[in-house]
């Protein structure tokens, strides 16, 4: 299976192709959901809300009626909303699987996790994406999970300590949160999973130093913190069935669970690679989040 390398920009007409064979926009191509009016009325570029916009993919077997889940996917630096979604097979597990995908646009390419003064408010802007996605197609709220890649991923975790907006699960690919590190998180459920890999240099899993003075986070670190933080203990035995029922992990993933007191569950997935996101990691990530 080839790699998912983000870092990479995607062409024009590979992300064109993409956008006409998915997104509402395309009446002739979108099938079913291309009935639903408020599909249609998400013009090309994006839905527009206050502080930005986002994307949508709406499954294309969807019967336009029936309560979607959603997975709001945060992308990584430097990327947008039309890279993601142009990606096919990203994009192609959230299709078979009844998700709808949305894809916030970051700032300048980027996520003010670090709630600076001034930067945008993401907390709010993503609470504005999630009112305005609610508006346009019924949501299934149940399964409304974030996923996010890189420092998309740190945004992840961010949302993840701070609860606000709420997601029903969390996914983090390559990424956590920075230096400074909360001394608390929010109480409450979390359902967090975490995919890193262990040659990873673009963002180890110990972080590392940046040139402009800042610094990456240290996963395990962060996951020890937010195990101690939900009063988590290891499941014993790990169960496969944490993940995805009646499924194991993928070929090269090494995983940990992790049951926490307040009912929700952080698992630790380890592959040997590097800075990338694999399909089927995006698939099984989906069966955990439609598991909870």
């Amino acid at each position: 299976m080839v790699p998912l390398r983000f870092a990479r920009a995607m062409l024009l007409a590979a992300v064109m192709a993409a956008v006409m064979a998915f997104v509402g926009g395309s009446p002739a191509s979108a099938g079913p959901s291309a009935a639903n009016a408020a599909d249609a009325a998400c013009p090309d570029e994006g839905c527009r809300v206050d502080g930005g916009r986002y994307r949508a993919v709406v499954p294309p077997a969807w019967n336009g009626r029936d309560p979607l889940p959603v997975a709001v996917w945060f992308h990584g630096y430097r990327q947008d909303p039309g890279e993601v979604i142009g990606d096919r097979p990203l994009v192609a597990p959230f299709a078979r699987r009844g998700v709808l995908l949305v894809v916030p646009e970051g700032a300048e390419g980027s996520w003010n996790f670090r709630a600076r003064p001034e930067g945008r408010d993401e907390a709010a802007f993503v609470g504005r994406v999630l009112d305005d996605v609610r508006r346009r197609w019924p949501v299934d709220d149940g399964h409304v999970a974030a996923f996010g890649f890189s420092i998309g991923a740190t945004m992840v975790w961010t949302l993840a300590c701070r609860r606000q907006p709420a997601f029903t699960a969390h996914v983090a690919f390559s990424g956590t949160l920075w230096p400074p590190y909360p001394e608390h998180c929010a109480a409450g459920r979390t359902d967090l999973l975490h995919i890193h890999g262990t040659t990873d240099t673009v963002f180890p899993l110990a972080g590392r130093e940046l040139r402009n003075g800042l610094r990456q986070g240290n996963s395990d670190m962060m996951l020890d913190f937010l195990r101690a933080e939900k009063s988590c203990r290891a499941a014993a035995p790990p169960s496969a069935a944490a993940l995805q029922p009646a499924a194991t992990p993928p070929a090269g993933l090494a995983c940990r669970s992790d049951d926490c007191a307040g009912g929700g569950t952080i698992v630790s997935c380890r592959h040997g690679g590097g800075h990338w996101v694999e399909p089927g990691w995006v698939d099984m990530a989906l069966g955990w989040m439609l598991a909870r």
